[in-house]
């Protein structure tokens, strides 16, 4: 298990004795980083909850993406993120909300989660599942926009450069032009 949050926002003990029952009451949100089968089986015991293995949370097809059980929320989704080689990587995410635990279970550190975590203070008032979801969520798309944001700029300086190269080719064609078009008229 990666993180236990409570209602006040605290970060709990990232390792938990996997024997336990139940969890302390105050839990809202359960950040599992690649978690391992005895893991996955603590968090189901103590909530009562189904939490996706990796292969469901890797399902293509879309109707796997999103899925409503009773009064809670299933889905699946993929994040790209920077991998060690600057490349982009897709890795899949899992949110499952209930009315009074969010769990989260993904397989790569992500900077938006890092991010989330930084920026959200314990004192923020009635910190619950729902709200945790919501706020992660804004996490997640703020960073995807910063990135293709960056990606659109990168572009627009390339196609810039290639203009400009274009016309530089350009106007040199002109002046050899015109330069031999001078010659020719000397004779």
């Amino acid at each position: 298990m990666r993180a236990l949050y409570t209602s006040s926002g605290k970060q709990g003990q990232t390792k938990t004795d996997l024997s336990v029952a139940t969890l302390p009451p105050d839990i809202v949100w359960i950040d599992m980083l690649d978690p391992d089968s005895m893991e996955l089986n603590c968090v189901e015991r103590c909530t009562g909850l189904h939490v996706p293995r990796r292969d469901e949370l890797s399902e293509i097809e879309s109707s796997s993406h999103l899925k409503i059980d009773g009064e809670t929320l299933y889905l699946s989704t993929p994040i790209v993120f920077e991998g060690e080689s600057h490349a982009a990587i897709a890795t899949s995410v899992g949110f499952v909300l209930a009315r009074d635990c969010l769990i989260t279970v993904r397989f790569q550190e992500l900077t938006a989660f890092r991010n989330f975590v930084q920026q959200t203070q314990p004192a923020d008032p009635h910190y619950d599942s729902a709200r945790t979801f919501v706020r992660l969520m804004e996490a997640i798309v703020d960073r995807m926009a910063d990135k293709l944001e960056n990606v659109g700029s990168a572009q627009n300086e390339a196609a810039l450069f290639r203009v400009n190269e274009q016309r530089s080719r350009a106007m040199s064609s002109v002046l050899h032009t015109f330069i031999n078009f001078g010659e020719h008229d000397a004779s």
